[in-house]
């Protein structure tokens, strides 16, 4: 809200800026925390969920792994269901 031009009782504190976005909760993130849970969620979601309902994301992570994950028995999977998100025909 903007001073009014006849207000005589407010005072103008030149130099401080209001605070914008949401408030502090002490319950931060780090970025690196939050893709690790993201990439645990992607796991659990391969494990345990059918090859129907996996993402482009969660296909392309198991796509990425190297030959010692656990998540590599998976690839054959993730390439039909990445073929058929983009709407091609086996």
């Amino acid at each position: 809200m903007a001073i009014q031009k006849d207000d005589k009782k407010t005072m103008s504190l030149p130099g401080i800026k209001k605070k914008t976005g949401r408030p502090a909760t002490g319950k931060s993130v780090s970025d690196r925390d939050r893709k690790r849970a993201q990439i645990a969620r992607d796991e659990a979601m391969v494990i345990e969920s059918p090859p129907s309902s996996w993402s482009l994301r969660v296909c392309l992570r198991v796509l990425a792994t190297n030959e010692k994950s656990p998540l590599s028995a998976y690839k054959i999977k993730a390439i039909r269901r990445v073929i058929e998100l983009n709407g091609f025909e086996i």
